[in-house]
């Protein structure tokens, strides 16, 4: 004879009559499940099994700083507690700059990323347990866009030092920074003033300005050369 209902209970407070039900369980734990069906006679029988809900992780994370064209790390704060032994298993992370290519995904638990342009940036970290339960956060990233340094070449002879100059457009932004090179890591080598005197030169040298702004960005660095003319030569008899 045909079976013509279904109850169930979910152990959880949570009940359904409908074939194949689907329900969310208010949380981790053992639910003893119980199906009743009756045919079309009358007659009921039942079942319970027990079914084990594992936990989700809590998914978050930090970050130290978000700068324009500079490495920015990302710490993962994904925890799970389960006495059953479920682990984290997976960590992806997106960070919502499309433009930065292959290097816009990582499935590092902490990972870094240099975003490509200022804005702000939704930032998808998704972690997955060892049971194979998924969950996701989105946080947004702002990149600030920093004000470029205006430079001032400076022309002299053979010989002599020249006077750079490097313009802030905003003091209470940030401070100026200069360097020998336009290298990434490279320390600065003088920090705070507009004006730069080189030592005798006898070649035309470039050197670099950057805006570092109260969040510790820094702009993309700005050259500035000084040029150097060669002397007339002389000579008499």
């Amino acid at each position: 004879s045909p079976i013509t209902n279904w109850s169930w209970n979910f152990g959880s407070g949570q009940t359904s009559t409908q074939q194949n039900p689907t329900n969310l369980f208010p949380g981790p734990g053992l639910y003893n499940v119980t199906l009743t069906v009756i045919n079309a006679n009358g007659c009921t029988n039942s079942r319970t099994k027990t079914v084990i809900v594992f936990p989700n992780a809590v998914a978050d994370f930090t970050w130290d700083h978000s700068c324009w064209n500079t490495i920015t790390t990302f710490t993962s704060q994904a925890s799970l507690t389960d006495p059953n032994g479920t682990t984290l298993d997976l960590h992806n992370w997106n960070f919502g700059d499309p433009a930065s290519g292959v290097n816009n995904t990582s499935t590092l638990v902490n990972p870094i990323h240099s975003f490509t342009q200022p804005g702000s940036y939704a930032v998808t970290l998704t972690v997955t347990t060892s049971r194979g339960c998924v969950t996701t956060i989105v946080i947004p990233v702002n990149v600030p866009q920093i004000t470029l340094p205006i430079t001032v070449n400076d022309t002299v002879c053979y010989g002599e030092q020249a006077t750079l100059y490097a313009g802030n457009p905003d003091p209470s932004l940030g401070t100026l920074e200069w360097f020998y090179s336009i290298d990434a890591t490279e320390d600065p080598f003088w920090v705070g003033n507009q004006y730069f005197t080189t030592p005798p030169l006898e070649a035309t040298t470039v050197y670099f300005v950057g805006l570092r702004d109260i969040d510790g960005c820094l702009s993309p660095k700005v050259p500035v050369f000084a040029i150097v003319r060669g002397l007339p030569n002389v000579d008499f008899h």
